[in-house]
């Protein structure tokens, strides 16, 4: 890629949790145009971003045009809400994705007009921005006030009808009030929420049942625990 901007020094944690401190710089995607901080050997390689759609372009399996179409009909590709909507579409289809196994391994899905982020976009974007805007207004702002999607009921699929913006503060509390299974190789006890049934079981702590909830944590307490969706 092109370089655009030396940054310097940044110390960061490796993906096998070790300290290193590399030089970083800018570069300019020559395929999409969105430039990107890398460690700057790694800049100077590489082809391409490492986004999706240039990977496509790269290995040969998609046209520039089709990903200029895909990327810039909508203005969007990489900000905040977009990366929502990927999350989203990851939980539901990507059976390796840590959270499959609450999301799509239970039968959740998206619904089908909101397949293509336009029009998530249309029905979603608006109330969006607005709540985003407020966020950025807090002096104190943390992550914990920011928007985050929240199915009304857990039980149902992503969908216009299902579907609201909520804090990650309101939604962690929320996904504490969920019912929740306790499971021993066979035996399942169902309770009507993490504190209820950390209440119950010997040496548990709602968080950490919640963890497990969401694919965070393998167990904790000695048990698995798993969210009750059919409730």
């Amino acid at each position: 890629m092109k370089l655009i901007q030396n940054i310097g020094p940044i110390e960061y944690t490796t993906k096998n949790g070790n300290l290193r401190k590399d030089i970083h710089a800018r570069f300019k995607c020559e395929i999409c145009g969105d430039s990107v901080t890398k460690v700057i050997h790694d800049g100077i390689k590489a082809k391409s971003c490492g986004s999706q759609y240039c990977v496509k372009v790269v290995r040969g399996n998609t046209s520039i045009d089709a990903m200029k179409i895909a990327n810039v009909s909508h203005g969007k590709s990489g900000s905040k809400i977009y990366n929502v909507w990927q999350a989203m579409r990851q939980r539901c289809y990507n059976p390796k994705n840590r959270k499959y196994s609450i999301y799509g391994g239970k039968g959740i899905e998206i619904s089908d007009n909101w397949k293509t982020f336009e029009s998530f976009y249309s029905d979603m974007g608006e109330e969006y921005e607005k709540q985003f805007k407020e966020y950025k207004k807090l002096n104190d702002r943390s992550i914990r006030d920011i928007p985050t999607i929240d199915r009304i009921d857990s039980s149902k699929n992503y969908c216009v009808e299902n579907c609201q913006w909520i804090s990650l503060h309101d939604n962690s509390k929320k996904d504490c009030i969920k019912a929740v299974r306790r499971i021993n190789n066979s035996t399942e006890v169902r309770f009507e929420s993490a504190a209820e049934a950390a209440r119950l079981t010997n040496k548990a702590t709602p968080g950490h049942i919640t963890a497990c909830c969401q694919g965070k944590r393998n167990s904790h307490a000695g048990f698995k625990w798993q969210y009750d969706i059919m409730r």
